[in-house]
């Protein structure tokens, strides 16, 4: 690409063909729970209409249900305030690909979360840091699961009732595990949780924020936690023995039972649990199959992304755009969750980190 100049139409189509392979396998959703040959065994359903625009709906239908999501324009800019040869434009474009793949990455995680919750977290919130920005995404409604796919840890009953206690605990992820197991069997109107089919064998996946993950471990006997590491590594090498290359066991620290534990740290964080609205808590998620939809548009057939060049102040600065349609939207039959159970569950800042934040706090 080192002979074409500044938004030349054909390396804005290489580069805006990259930029989706890239993107995704950055984002965490992406590489762990989106398997592009069989969606049926996915977390993220992906939808492509390429007619569509912004501001369109896409709408799959599996038999009696029937999901519309609104979608809406991202753009994100790069630039280099130098004056560039056509040698350094090209890396540039390349250094731009990176930056923008990552930006996008993390656009799609904490998006995704954001609709998975149906609330924004308070404490780590980032690119989504308010409801008004969510709005120009994509104007899908933003709403919290049904009571049947919200479950609570320790002994707490809802989040008024939530102690600084009701942490995550191996328990109460067996109890987890076998309320989703239950799901849907007494005729409630409500879909079963499918879990994922690796083998033979069902998985579900447990996504937690990285404070939880670290509750679970000092609450757990260390010969017992090295057990639950060595079984998700045990997990894995049956799947792979059989040529299964099932993403869910990419990343997971853990296995209990059939609950692959993963983290990340954007599962979103919040500081109103309790009667006194100052508990710190979570909300994890349970995950089966089928629980999120990602719906891209546009124009260009082949391309989920607009890639534009160009200069500016007389040419002493490069400027690099990159722009996609998409919409997410969590799946519900009945307005019920489908594919999720939400897990909230207290969790507290660690005090290193809390004592860390403050120091910061004050220096600003």
């Amino acid at each position: 690409m080192l002979e074409f100049g500044i938004n030349d139409p054909k390396v804005c189509r290489h580069y805006g063909a990259k930029m989706f392979p890239a993107s995704v396998a950055e984002s965490y959703f992406g590489r762990n729970l989106m398997d592009r040959r069989d969606q049926s065994q996915t977390t993220v359903q992906l939808l492509t209409d390429l007619t569509r625009q912004k501001g369109d709906q896409i709408s799959p239908v599996d038999g009696d249900n029937k999901l519309e999501v609104r979608i809406g324009q991202i753009r994100y800019v790069v630039r280099d305030d130098r004056v560039t040869s056509q040698r350094e434009v090209h890396k540039l474009r390349e250094k731009a690909l990176k930056s923008l793949a990552d930006w996008f990455a993390r656009f799609f995680d904490q998006l995704s979360m954001r609709v998975l919750s149906g609330r924004p977290g308070v404490v780590n919130a980032n690119l989504l840091s308010s409801d008004d920005k969510v709005s120009l995404f994509c104007n899908n409604a933003f709403k919290e699961p049904d009571p049947a796919h919200i479950v609570y840890g320790g002994d707490a009953k809802s989040l008024d009732t939530l102690k600084e206690s009701d942490t995550l605990t191996l328990a109460k992820i067996k109890a987890f595990c076998a309320h989703a197991d239950a799901l849907g069997g007494g005729g409630e109107g409500v879909v079963p949780l499918q879990p994922f089919m690796v083998n033979g064998k069902k998985y579900y996946v447990l996504l937690m924020h990285l404070h939880s993950a670290e509750d679970l471990r000092k609450s757990t006997d260390p010969r017992r936690w090295k057990s639950i590491q060595e079984a998700a590594q045990k997990a894995q090498k049956e799947a792979e023995a059989v040529g299964s290359k099932s993403p869910i066991f990419k990343n997971a620290f853990g296995l209990i039972g059939k609950v692959l534990l993963h983290k990340h740290p954007s599962v979103p964080l919040f500081n109103d649990g309790g009667a006194a609205k100052n508990i710190e808590w979570s909300r994890a998620f349970f995950l089966g199959s089928q629980a999120l939809t990602w719906a891209f548009g546009g124009a260009q057939p082949g391309c989920r992304f607009d890639w534009w060049e160009g200069e500016k102040d007389y040419g002493s600065k490069t400027v690099i755009s990159v722009s996609t349609i998409i919409g997410m939207a969590r799946t519900e039959f009945n307005d019920k969750a489908v594919g999720m159970i939400a897990v909230d569950h207290a969790s507290k800042t660690p005090d290193w980190l809390a004592r860390r934040i403050a120091l910061l706090s004050k220096k600003d």
